[in-house]
């Protein structure tokens, strides 16, 4: 991976934010592979919430178990993005989508959403995590939404069950990851 592709990844990551219709449009004409989200798309995401996770606990707890709250985050974030392109690949194919290949990308795209907040997450208040998880969700939901439009090509009857299905599975997967990671941080006594 060369520092280019991880420029480029990050200009998606602030289109996406900034301008996402427009980069909907840029990712359907592009057509990426799932191995060019992954890599440098989804590196970028994880780095960046392991950055604001490590400011986090500096700031909270300082000498308390860094590596156990770093691969814990790794751990939920890759296994949320991981669990939401699965869910989202099945959907659009179950809703009869125009470009069903396009779905894991596009889902993958969308946890920027998710990412985002962890820009929030520093904040050391752990027991506020859940708000900046919802907001993080939101806003996913919202890009996935206008991803199944554009990019993945499922009708306007589908795209809301298509929607509320995906959008389910996104809120369950991540919710019971972050409830276990929050439980064990607590019960190894570094909330």
């Amino acid at each position: 991976m060369s520092p280019q592709s991880f420029l480029d990844a990050l200009r998606r990551c602030v289109r996406l934010v900034g301008r996402s219709d427009d980069e909907w449009n840029i990712v359907a004409a592009e057509k990426p592979t799932i191995g060019e989200a992954i890599f440098p798309f989804s590196v970028l995401g994880l780095v960046v919430s392991l950055v604001l996770t490590l400011v986090g606990i500096l700031l909270r707890s300082g000498d308390k178990s860094i590596l156990v709250e770093l691969v814990s985050q790794v751990v939920v974030d890759a296994g949320t993005v991981a669990a939401f392109a699965a869910v989202s690949g099945l959907v659009a194919r179950r809703f009869d989508a125009v470009r069903p290949a396009m779905a894991e990308v596009a889902a993958i795209y969308s946890c920027v959403g998710i990412w985002m907040t962890s820009a929030l997450g520093f904040i050391p208040v752990p027991a506020l995590g859940w708000l900046w998880y919802l907001m993080g969700v939101v806003y996913t939901g919202y890009l996935w939404m206008r991803a199944l439009d554009v990019v993945v090509g499922v009708a306007g009857e589908s795209r809301t069950r298509a929607m509320i299905a995906s959008g389910a599975a996104l809120v369950i997967v991540a919710g019971v990851l972050r409830g276990v990671r929050y439980a064990v941080l607590v019960g190894m006594g570094v909330y």
